[in-house]
């Protein structure tokens, strides 16, 4: 996480924020503790469309 992010997550309320120097490989190879397991699986969102309009809408009330 950057430094920008990690001050606009506090800003919006978040108080337990770090930006990593070095990144993820950094606190790794420092041996500080992560957490093991499977990772979190995020279901599939369904596919998203979009429908045509006329370039000339129809108007919705009568004129005159």
């Amino acid at each position: 996480m950057s430094a920008g992010a990690a001050l606009k997550l506090q800003a919006k309320g978040l108080a337990n924020v770090a930006a990593l120097l070095g990144g993820w490989a950094a606190w790794n190879q420092a041996g500080y503790p992560v957490e093991g397991g499977a990772a979190a699986t995020v279901p599939a969102q369904p596919a998203v469309t979009a429908t045509p309009v006329s370039a000339q809408p129809t108007p919705l009330l009568a004129s005159g």
